[in-house]
């Protein structure tokens, strides 16, 4: 397909150090196919290379208030919340993928982490906690939960998790 083909161009373009480039190329692809979710997704993601979060949001929230928006884009758009500081707005759309997909460890974790950083820390310990039932969420659970402790407060306990989770 010729879009596809084009974004990839796009991409290996901004991966090559040429993102103002990519940009534009990908703006302009956009601009002749503004349905294409792809496209919207690349140019996306070529923002938040270049630190631009806010333009970034603007561009998946038409995709994300669908409802057929995937795990994936709802966990972009949640972690570009939580980066923006809007941790409700984080929370929700990390509620809407683990509906998808549950007991998700990633998103658990990041969710968790949206509790922490408002200072809800009993609910991010939960939060991490369930995220460590899966064997691949244990190791990384460890370390989120060491900074739960630290946040809160909690220095000695999140030294002890932190040596845990490195052994």
């Amino acid at each position: 397909d010729l879009i596809e083909a084009q974004i990839a161009y796009a991409r290996v373009t901004g991966l090559l150090g040429a993102d103002e480039r990519s940009i534009a190329m990908l703006t302009s692809l956009l601009e002749k196919h503004p349905e294409n979710v792809n496209v919207r997704i690349a140019l996306a993601n070529a923002n938040i290379r270049m630190g631009r979060f806010a333009f970034a949001t603007l561009l998946l929230k038409p995709l994300v208030d669908l409802d057929t928006a995937s795990v994936g884009l709802l966990d972009l758009t949640g972690r570009l919340a939580q980066v923006s500081g809007d941790f409700e707005g984080a929370r929700q759309l990390f509620g809407r993928a683990l509906a998808l997909r549950p007991n998700q460890p990633d998103i658990l974790r990041r969710l968790a982490l949206s509790f922490a950083l408002s200072g809800e820390f009993p609910a991010a310990v939960a939060m991490i906690q369930k995220s460590m039932d899966s064997s691949t969420g244990l190791i990384e659970g460890k370390k989120d939960l060491a900074l739960v402790y630290a946040l809160s407060g909690q220095y000695s306990g999140a030294l002890q998790l932190a040596r845990g989770a490195m052994s």
